[in-house]
């Protein structure tokens, strides 16, 4: 009996010390979005300008011009070179009937598995382990995208008073962590045989996933939306092929559309000629 109220002492504390932690992560969390929320007019209408030989986006990084060019002149197995001589790391996803330079360094699994299952994505940029992923058949616009996301993630200048991407990555990094921390009381829970503990604990789960996937909004919004209207506006200025042109514009269609910021971006010039049902 006594081991019995101590052990139900213990997962009591346990909960209550997880809680207190991950209330703790969502708090800074929600007030990192209460910012965002307050300036996301100023986001949805921000475009990015070309000033003194740079094209400076809405999150404040900086894309030299002249630097962009030659990266638009490479060749896609150049590109993967150019990622690899700044630390950045490449995997690339063997993709069916694809043909080029990329499938003579493809290989049939990656390492991000979401990347795998998600076939709508051209490339993805982890921060994480600043890797960037791609598919055998992606553009070498695609393979740039990635590398503008990589600028993103390095700049450290503040715009209304904060270092979004610096920011947002701590914030997210400690989500995960908090995750992991809920998961492995679960697992514990259960191999306990204390189904109690084990169900309470899967609500917090549940709000720190949902907490998480909030950051999509403005994953689009800020990170997204910035690069693919370089690729529209300033086009002839970078010398980007046409296919990643249109690449971009149907992204663009696709954001404008999305439900989660489809209202702040319906004034926006950009959303203006998309046509009903735009999808990527």
């Amino acid at each position: 009996m006594a081991l019995a109220i101590l052990l139900g002492h213990l997962s009591v504390v346990a909960q209550a010390d997880v809680t207190t932690s991950v209330k703790a992560t969502i708090g800074k969390s929600s007030a990192f979005k209460s910012w965002l929320t307050e300036h996301e007019a100023t986001f949805a209408q921000c475009r990015p300008e070309l000033k003194q030989g740079s094209i400076k986006l809405c999150d404040g990084t900086n894309i030299p011009v002249v630097e962009t060019q030659k990266l638009f002149k490479m060749e896609a197995k150049e590109l993967v070179d150019y990622a690899k001589s700044k630390k950045i790391k490449v995997e690339v996803l063997c993709s069916e009937h694809a043909s080029g330079e990329l499938q003579q360094l493809c290989k049939k699994t990656v390492s991000k598995k979401t990347f795998q299952q998600f076939g709508f994505l051209h490339g993805q940029f982890d921060p994480k382990t600043e890797t960037i992923f791609l598919r055998s058949d992606s553009s070498k616009g695609s393979i740039i995208h990635e590398l503008l996301h990589h600028k993103q993630f390095k700049n450290r200048t503040p715009i209304l008073g904060r270092a979004y991407k610096k920011e947002r990555l701590k914030i997210e990094s400690a989500l995960n962590q908090a995750f992991d921390l809920v998961l492995k009381e679960v697992q514990k829970a259960e191999g306990d045989g204390d189904i109690k503990l084990a169900a309470a604990m899967i609500p917090i789960a549940q709000e720190i996933t949902s907490e998480i996937a909030s950051y999509a909004k403005w994953q689009m919004l800020l990170d997204e939306w910035n690069i693919f209207l370089i690729y529209k506006i300033y086009h002839l200025t970078l010398g980007i092929p046409e296919e990643d042109i249109e690449l971009a514009k149907k992204n663009i269609a696709f954001i404008c559309r999305d439900p989660r910021t489809s209202t702040l971006l319906k004034s926006s010039p950009d959303c203006a000629d998309v046509p009903a049902g735009a999808s990527r």
